[in-house]
């Protein structure tokens, strides 16, 4: 019987490994980072904690409590659709309130990616996070790397896809909801989802 792990360790070996990372990656500690659900699971009691200190009504935790159960448990109301209608109010703060989902501290994962980079197994990373833990860790092990996060970055990309062949070109960092860096090119709401990446 053939070893189902023999194809990837053969990528491996040739350094043609693409690693797809999302906030799971991010949770361990001591990077301790929320995932979207809790994220903006956490959002809801704050928004409620605050709208009940304000109101002195003491049904707000059950209006919360409502809207995280449609939302978990009917599967409406989603996050992306909460965001929405925050950043329909808030405008940009909205984004810039999501620069709190990044920490100095990358977990062994992060370190482990880096670290493969270094080695040559792995040349692309892809990631739908924010956070700047893998750009750290790769920092940390002392190997280069390149971010691509604005549809600018991704038409260079698609027009020389021959970079990826190139060894000294360091680590492929292709963060396809923005970064923490740049709150102008995060994309969590509906809206944004629903548009889809625009290139030129």
């Amino acid at each position: 019987m053939s070893d189902p792990t023999q194809p990837l360790m053969e990528s491996a070996q040739r350094g043609r490994l693409v690693v797809f990372v999302g906030a799971g990656v991010s949770k361990a500690p001591p990077t301790s980072l929320p995932d979207w659900w809790t994220l903006n699971r956490e959002v809801v009691h704050a928004i409620a904690g605050r709208v009940q200190a304000l109101t002195g009504k003491d049904y707000v935790p059950e209006l919360a409590q409502a809207i995280l159960d449609r939302r978990e448990l009917a599967n409406r109301f989603p996050p992306d659709f909460q965001a929405q209608l925050i950043e329909d109010e808030a405008g940009l703060g909205y984004f810039e309130v999501l620069r709190v989902l990044d920490s100095p501290h990358p977990n062994a994962t992060h370190l482990r990616i880096a670290q493969m980079a270094k080695d040559g197994a792995v040349r692309v990373v892809i990631t739908t996070n924010f956070d700047r833990m893998i750009e750290r860790a790769c920092e940390r092990v002392g190997v280069a790397y390149q971010t691509h996060y604005t549809p600018a970055h991704f038409d260079r990309l698609a027009d020389d896809l021959a970079q990826f062949n190139q060894t000294d070109g360091g680590l492929h960092i292709i963060k396809l909801h923005g970064t923490v860096e740049d709150v102008s090119t995060l994309r969590d709401t509906l809206r944004q989802r629903r548009m889809g990446m625009h290139t030129s």
